[in-house]
């Protein structure tokens, strides 16, 4: 390889890796041209010869990301001949690499739709199915394969953040929550068991726990509960963060100002908030009418995997 190759390869794949540093910090959707150049520390036309289009950088930061944040392998799982094993083995690897992963993941699952054609994960969406198809591979199909289908669908469009008990329960039987069944735990499943909510006197309160979350989940959408949980007044991003905080994944800015606002769940009170580290923030009130004219009105965003 000539000199002048070596030096190509170089830039390109620095523009890469600040292009993926800020899909992880602000996302794909809010990361543009100009802000990769910046952090490359190169001019726009820099970037546009490495990359014509922001579809061609996409797929060069899915094959970055790919390499370097430790996303699991079938062909490791497919070795793994008992299914029972094989799901408690492969579980284990995706609840670690979604940890360590947390904030990318959630950048990415919210913009995509966003991005639409120019999205560039082709790569990551079929890789992330053939885990699920190795995972589903040998099991009767009977009504464990069902619920398993059901609680971890392989399609992002079918995925319900209600089902969290549902996903609690499939998490124990594979011995990654709860108490271990027995010591033939995989050691990834051992590192991810979670704390034991236990109460003295009422016992285990973890099942407690997922069922509310997925009662709250569902509430939120119906009716104005999330506005129980906030002051009277408040600006809208403190409100989208605590909506995040209870669905899970991260909200588009964009899309959740325009939901809230023309849904008529909010109203603005002419004050603003000067302490926020930037712009003065407008702060905003619950609009109390919306509850006699709307029959379900509730914040009915639509949440990624959680």
């Amino acid at each position: 390889m000539g000199r002048r190759q070596e030096q190509l390869d170089s830039m390109r794949q620095r523009i890469t890796e600040a292009a993926f540093e800020l899909h992880t910090i602000v996302g794909p959707a809010q990361t543009s041209i100009s802000a990769v150049a910046e952090r490359a520390g190169v001019q726009r036309h820099t970037v546009y010869h490495h990359f014509p289009d922001m579809t061609s950088l996409m797929q060069a930061c899915t094959a970055h990301g790919m390499r370097t944040t430790g996303i699991p392998d079938a062909a490791s799982w497919v070795a793994i001949k008992d299914p029972t094993a094989r799901l408690r083995h492969g579980l284990g690897e995706l609840y670690a690499y979604y940890a360590a992963n947390a904030r990318l993941l959630g950048n990415v699952v919210r913009d995509a739709p966003l991005l639409g054609e120019n999205a560039g994960i082709e790569a990551f969406t079929e890789h992330m199915t053939g885990l699920f198809y190795a995972l589903a591979a040998g099991w009767v199909d009977g009504p464990a394969t069902q619920r398993l289908r059901m609680a971890f669908p392989s399609e992002h469009d079918a995925w319900d953040e209600e089902k969290v008990l549902e996903r609690y329960e499939l998490m124990c039987e594979a011995g990654l929550v709860g108490e271990a069944r027995n010591s033939s735990a995989e050691p990834a499943a051992l590192s991810m068991r979670l704390p034991r909510l236990r109460h003295p006197l009422q016992g285990d309160q973890t099942r407690v726990l997922a069922s509310a979350i997925g009662e709250m989940r569902r509430a939120l959408k119906f009716r104005p509960v999330i506005f129980e949980m906030m002051p009277g007044v408040f600006t809208l991003f403190e409100l989208q963060k605590t909506v995040e905080a209870i669905l899970g994944p991260h909200l588009h800015k964009q899309n959740f100002r325009r939901l809230v606002e023309s849904g008529g769940l909010v109203e603005p009170t002419g004050d603003y908030r000067f302490r926020t580290g930037g712009r003065p923030a407008q702060l905003y009130r619950f609009r109390r009418d919306v509850v006699t004219e709307r029959l379900a009105p509730g914040v009915r965003v639509k949440a990624g995997r959680a």
